[in-house]
């Protein structure tokens, strides 16, 4: 007998949800310019003699190995980026596929969700190493129900997360210790499985040893000695900015740079006001939880650890508060969990009273979301959010290919992933594929720059191709420059480009 059509539907729904959200991004990513932060893992790895020496490198980045093994092994198949994008957007698909399949949520909302900003364009369009830490977030939140059989390989998942960012790391933390607290208040006869929970601890911790060693920066790097530990009222209410501004991710829709901007936090009176509206948010979504203390613990734990790292170590920007959504997300997952198992009475007032509420919440976050998402993943669509993409296929049309390519920031890196070619970086002066974040970043002034490509070029007996994001401010008498193009509607304002032409010779 065939199941009821609401039945099948059930379960297709999931295939449905995350079919029609790989469709779109697949439209997003073929219509995306990478830039530099996306691109600099992909170089790394790709260039990286072995495994060994890609993992050194990123001792210069503050990031753990993991999304970088990965493309380490994809680059043996293949040495172009849109690669790393597939690789990514399978990830944010099957993110959106475990939430489909698994979240105590209505229908509603996990379509909601699927288009909302983070999961549409963020954390899938925008190719980073954010999306397989919110993967392994919800793999455990699907995995929470039978959290007691599963403890190996729950510390599994916990050290492959920790081994994301270290966002996801500190929520990793949080995460184990509420099952710590989870498996403390079982009875004696509860606890059959202590030797596989104590394994799964071990697994974790070794995991989070590996990720922080690789996180802590090199004395060389520019990300080395960043930690803040003074008061200032100004960074606190920033840092408290955050929850508003991940929750409420608004975009100005009157410009192309709307990327990391809040239009709630740059206009009055609500950019003053966004550190209060941040608390009422907060403490309402924690009064949600109050029946469901691990829930509750979980989202205090959590929170309290992205924002102390917000603020004394990198305040960041919105791909990275963003977790701070994230973990509303899974807190509230965890929360349902609860209340549908056997030990709470789902028909009490109180309980009815918590999931309307979280219900009500995370409904009218969620269609704000929508609108986010809807709003920049068009955007995207309509204009570049990096020059590197046209300015590399512009260079390709003219013809050069021994020409020098040189820039004075780590823009000029972005086009030289598209070209397949090192670039002279003279910030840092020399040539190279990817950016390697020391202490010898020096801007050189515009007629120094000059000089220099003059230099590059006659050296080399080739003709310079000079890509800025800006304009040229020096005057240079008897030398013989061309602006060959420019590009300034982009959505990274700092990945304009203005190309010229260094001319050798007569």
């Amino acid at each position: 007998m065939s199941d009821p059509p609401e039945s099948q539907f059930e379960k297709a729904f999931p295939f449905l949800i995350s079919g029609a959200f790989l469709v779109l991004g697949c439209v997003g990513i073929l219509n995306h310019e990478m830039w530099r932060d996306e691109l600099q893992p992909w170089l790394i790895a790709k260039d990286g003699a072995d495994l060994s020496a890609v993992l050194q490198t990123i001792k210069n980045e503050g990031h753990p190995g993991l999304w970088y093994a990965l493309l380490y092994f994809l680059s043996k198949l293949t040495s172009n980026p849109i690669g790393s994008q597939l690789l990514h957007l399978a990830i944010a698909a099957t993110s959106v596929y475990v939430v489909a399949a698994f979240a105590p949520f209505s229908r509603l909302q996990k379509a909601l969700f699927a288009l909302g900003y983070f999961p549409l364009y963020e954390y899938s369009i925008i190719s980073r190493n954010y999306a397989i830490g919110i993967l392994f977030m919800f793999v455990l939140c699907a995995m929470y129900p039978v959290r007691r059989s599963k403890y190996v390989g729950i510390g599994i998942i916990l050290a492959l997360m920790a081994n994301c960012n270290a966002f996801s790391a500190i929520i990793a933390i949080a995460l184990f210790g509420v099952l710590v607290l989870d498996f403390i208040s079982q009875t004696a006869s509860e606890r059959g499985q202590a030797s596989k929970a104590a394994v799964g601890s071990l697994v974790f911790f070794l995991g989070l040893m590996v990720a922080i060693d690789q996180m802590i920066p090199r004395q060389e790097s520019c990300y080395s000695n960043n930690w803040y530990f003074l008061f200032n009222y100004s960074q606190l209410r920033a840092v408290l900015s955050t929850i508003a501004a991940s929750y409420l991710p608004i975009p100005d829709m009157k410009t192309v740079a709307f990327w990391n901007y809040n239009l709630l936090a740059v206009s009055r009176p609500t950019g003053w006001l966004m550190p209060y509206i941040s608390v009422v948010l907060f403490i309402g979504c924690a009064v949600s939880l109050y029946r469901t203390p691990l829930a509750l613990c979980l989202y205090l734990y959590s929170s309290f650890g992205v924002m102390l790292f917000t603020y004394l170590v990198h305040f960041g920007a919105l791909r990275h508060h963003g977790h701070l959504f994230i973990i509303l997300v899974m807190c509230y997952w965890i929360a349902a969990c609860h209340e549908n198992s056997t030990k709470v009475d789902p028909g009490a007032s109180v309980v009815f009273w918590g999931q309307r509420t979280r219900n009500v919440i995370l409904t009218s976050l969620l269609c704000l979301h929508l609108i986010a998402g809807l709003f920049a993943f068009t955007t995207d669509l309509r204009h570049p959010f990096s020059a590197a993409r046209e300015v590399a296929e512009f260079i390709k049309g003219l013809g050069k290919e021994e020409a020098v390519v040189l820039g004075d920031g780590p823009y000029i890196n972005s086009v030289g992933a598209y070209l397949n070619k090192e670039v002279y970086s003279a910030d840092r002066r020399r040539f190279g594929t990817y950016v390697v974040y020391d202490r010898e970043y020096s801007t050189p002034p515009c007629r120094k720059l000059l000089e220099e490509a003059k230099q590059i070029g006659q050296t080399r007996h080739t003709d310079v191709i000079l890509v800025l994001n800006h304009d040229i401010p020096c005057m240079v008498p008897d030398e013989k420059i061309e602006l060959l193009m420019k590009v300034k509607d982009t959505i990274v304002a700092d990945e304009r480009a203005y190309v010229y032409m260094l001319k050798q010779g007569p």
